[in-house]
């Protein structure tokens, strides 16, 4: 309601922002780094193959969660696997 991200000016659906709370439950809960495989801007920036996580969020993230723990913008899941060192397949 207060036009935060993650949302796209004028935007009045709360489906990402749901997300985004539920995202931050289960980092502070489990105490671990999260990854968002998407390439949805609502989330941050896509360069050369790259995702750079908003800096609202990100700074959102380490006052709520933990200040040590990360959170990562992957905008292909076979980046993600490779992350997690899971073999991809063809």
């Amino acid at each position: 309601m207060l036009g935060y991200p993650p949302r796209k000016k004028n935007d009045t659906s709360i489906g990402d922002a749901v997300n985004w709370e539920w995202i931050i439950h289960i980092a502070k809960e489990k105490n671990v780094d999260i990854w968002i495989v998407s390439r949805d801007s609502d989330y941050g920036v896509t360069l050369k193959s790259r995702g750079f996580i908003n800096d609202w969020l990100k700074q959102e993230f380490k006052e709520r969660v933990n200040k040590k723990k990360n959170i990562i913008l992957c905008p292909m899941l076979s980046q993600a696997l490779k992350g997690f060192e899971i073999p991809v397949t063809i």
